[in-house]
């Protein structure tokens, strides 16, 4: 597989997931508190105000947020596989700045979710922390991506050095 046909395939996955996270915040989280309020009675759907709804999706937007800086990030990287330029102490840097803004991310939606489902306004959250715990996967994943490019950079170094 050459450079430019790696470059295509990485592109086309970025789009492919920002695509299915856009789908996710414009029609999953609304669809979901719109099951919500149909499930509950009329007594229990006047203490969960529309405040309260709207409150809820916000905290979904907002940790949304954090992925799709993470997409940006990615679509930069893939720049680099074009120009064979991907073993470098600056593309390690952007690997592990992925991984810390998805721990924190997750971090935050762990805190947000489990709040939620003590208040009982989350009927989803046992999804999300299968979620959770994909991303932390992710999160190790990068991590360790991110030390073996910098010991690639190195040895790329090393090896321009000697010839």
């Amino acid at each position: 597989m050459t450079a430019k046909s790696l470059f295509f395939w990485v592109r086309c996955s970025i789009v492919i997931i920002a695509l299915c996270g856009v789908t996710v915040c414009a029609l999953w989280y609304p669809y979901s508190f719109s099951l919500i309020k149909i499930s509950l009675t009329n007594s229990e759907l006047t203490k969960l105000t529309t405040a309260q709804s709207w409150g809820l999706l916000s905290f979904y937007w907002a940790v949304s947020i954090p992925c799709f800086i993470i997409l940006i990030i990615a679509w930069k990287i893939s720049a680099r596989v074009k120009e064979e330029r991907l073993f470098t102490v600056e593309v390690a840097g952007m690997i592990k700045l992925c991984a810390l803004i998805l721990l924190i991310d997750l971090g935050v939606f762990f805190v947000g979710n489990t709040v939620f489902l003590i208040l009982k306004m989350n009927d989803f959250a046992f999804i999300y922390f299968f979620l959770i715990l994909g991303g932390l996967v992710l999160s190790v994943f990068l991590s360790m991506l991110s030390h073996y490019v910098a010991k690639a950079a190195e040895l790329q170094e090393m090896s321009d050095g000697t010839v």
